[in-house]
């Protein structure tokens, strides 16, 4: 099996839990994906079989598009519902939510969430998190092409109370007891009722969408963490073409959908599959060599004034 397989990655399970599976079904270990999605996250997941693993060296960062839903009234340590609770508070809703989501429209710079996989001084962010560290401030620069309300900030029917946090967890140790007064005084709070809404965004790669539910907390006068994400658009595959991972067979998709490069059908195929260097005119410095519908290889200028191009990536084997 060689080619791309679009999945709907269900939430609970790590990219890594699809590739797995996929291994298993289809007794192949040349597996792999482009663009991880949290375990708490659903949706596009596009996946690599045998050849295609090839490309994930020329893949480019692509946008994306997401359904979120953004929950009031609460604030975890990494920006959504699966962290530690810090703090909680009552929610406003006195605003307007489409004229605050316009507000993130264009380029941003973004703070990372504390539990991202960003790297400072050798370490990865949620790695200080979880030793109890000091997290630095990363800030990444994106661009929010657009994003809209789904629906209204509606009441939920559970409240969010910090005071029993803060006792189920010190019941696990005095550890634990310690590191909870560190972070919140240990004080009787009132049970806070949530609320919470949804949102669609397409965004540039690299945008932290519970970045963009914790801030619209703070623009509202609110705290805020991500409750629900759904990828909906990813590296050309929309939601409509991905396919349940429990499905007895998955449409292969050809390799060359996800390489946006020139193609040139060579005349002499053999020797592109010998990774011959060879001579032809391009306006372009990289391109794919076809075979008729068939990929055979990436070919790359290899001098900027002379139209001899090399094998980058043989692809036909």
């Amino acid at each position: 099996m060689d080619g791309i397989l679009v999945i709907n990655k269900p939430a609970g399970m790590t990219s890594f839990d699809v590739i797995a599976r996929l291994r298993k079904q289809y007794k192949q270990k040349k597996f792999g994906h482009a663009g991880t999605l949290d375990p708490m996250a659903s949706g596009v997941l596009v996946v690599l079989a045998g050849r295609a693993c090839k490309l994930l060296p020329f893949l480019k960062d692509t946008d994306k598009e997401y359904i979120a839903r953004c929950e009031l009234g609460a604030s975890y340590d990494t920006d959504d519902i699966t962290g530690k609770l810090e703090a909680i508070r009552p929610v406003t809703l006195d605003f307007d939510v489409q004229s605050l989501l316009d507000s993130f429209k264009g380029e941003q710079h973004q703070l990372v969430p504390k539990a991202a996989a960003k790297k400072v001084d050798g370490k990865k962010l949620y790695e200080y998190l979880r030793e109890g560290k000091e997290v630095p401030k990363v800030y990444s620069d994106i661009t929010i092409y657009d994003i809209r309300a789904l629906d209204v900030p509606q009441w939920m029917d559970d409240f969010v109370t910090l005071a029993s946090e803060e006792k189920t967890e010190a019941t696990e140790g005095e550890a634990a007891e310690k590191e909870q007064n560190e972070q919140i005084e240990l004080e009787e709070r009132e049970s806070v009722q949530k609320a919470d809404f949804s949102f669609w965004v397409s965004c540039s790669s690299g945008t932290y969408v519970r970045s963009i539910c914790r801030d619209f907390g703070e623009k509202s006068g609110n705290l805020a963490a991500m409750s629900a994400l759904q990828r909906t658009k990813a590296n050309g595959f929309t939601i409509e073409e991905a396919e349940d991972l429990e499905a007895p067979e998955h449409t292969l998709h050809p390799m060359d959908r996800l390489l946006d490069l020139p193609k040139v059908d060579y005349e002499t195929p053999g020797d592109i599959r010998n990774g011959k260097t060879i001579h032809f005119q391009s306006e372009y410095d990289q391109v794919l060599m076809m075979d008729g519908n068939e990929v055979l290889a990436i070919y790359t200028r290899k001098f900027r004034d002379r139209d001899l191009f090399s094998c980058t990536r043989g692809l036909w084997q």
